[in-house]
């Protein structure tokens, strides 16, 4: 599977409007999807969480990664690096200074997720 998040915008909710914000006088909340590498069909779908929250927390509190049995991983884009054993995710560095098979790596993963960024346009 591949995860990302996606915001929506909303007026400026009545309490705890912080907590919504994401950008100059912009509120939002966001969505968390997970897309199905074989046939790109959303397997996982979750929120609205507020719109300040991390995607790396968002991922803890939906329970996506409970669902994961031993070696399993689910792909993503780099800011949930921090989570090696749940996230596969590209490797940092400049394109020059990885060899092949990093390149390789990275281009696997942001083919996949070009394909999770189509449907959330759609959506």
């Amino acid at each position: 599977m591949i995860l990302d998040t996606f915001k929506v915008e909303i007026s400026e909710p009545y309490l705890l409007s912080m907590d919504y914000l994401i950008g100059p006088n912009c509120f939002g909340i966001k969505y968390e999807v997970g897309l199905s590498l074989g046939y790109h069909h959303i397997c996982w779908a979750s929120g609205p969480w507020k719109g300040a929250a991390s995607d790396p927390t968002i991922a803890k509190m939906s329970g996506i990664k409970d669902k994961l049995i031993e070696g399993e991983s689910i792909m993503a884009d780099k800011i949930y690096k921090g989570d090696k054993r749940a996230f596969l995710c590209p490797f940092s560095g400049h394109h020059y200074s990885l060899d092949d098979s990093m390149k390789e790596h990275n281009f696997q993963i942001y083919s996949a997720h070009q394909s999770v960024e189509r449907v959330i346009y759609q959506l």
